[in-house]
């Protein structure tokens, strides 16, 4: 002869705290955002040093071009003249600024037209990376 006891335990809440940390364990945008406002920090170093916080230091100014622009626009160093291209990869709402976050991608960069040209030079311009992946 046995003795058999049988045990109903209800595990409704815990499949459910289940399925939630699965939905939340496929969401990266949390992460994401962290790593958006680490790339703003980054980029604003790399227009504080002219490039050497990325490891690629712009070059300087062309002489001519240099006293031209000193003459129009002030000194605010290479790279800056309106303000936009760097307002664009250091601030979330800067004219031009690329800041798309989904579940499990996210895009960084910047609109400017002429950032390309920047990023990878022109034979009349140095290249000068204003985008780039930190270290």
């Amino acid at each position: 002869m046995s003795a058999r006891m049988k045990v109903t335990v209800d595990t409704s809440r815990l499949r459910r705290r289940f399925a939630a940390m699965t939905r939340r364990s496929q969401d990266f945008k949390p992460v994401f955002r962290w790593v958006m406002q680490e790339l703003q920090k980054a980029h604003r170093d790399n227009f504080k040093s002219e490039g050497a916080a990325s490891g690629f230091p712009w070059q300087p100014l062309d002489p001519q071009y240099a006293s031209w622009k000193l003459k129009n626009y002030g000194d605010k160093g290479i790279l800056a003249r309106t303000g936009d291209l760097e307002n664009s990869l250091t601030m979330n709402s800067g004219r031009g600024a690329i800041r798309d976050i989904g579940l499990r991608t996210a895009e960084f960069g910047t609109r400017i037209p002429y950032a390309q040209f920047h990023q990878a030079g022109t034979q009349n311009m140095a290249q000068r990376k204003p985008v780039f992946y930190p270290p």
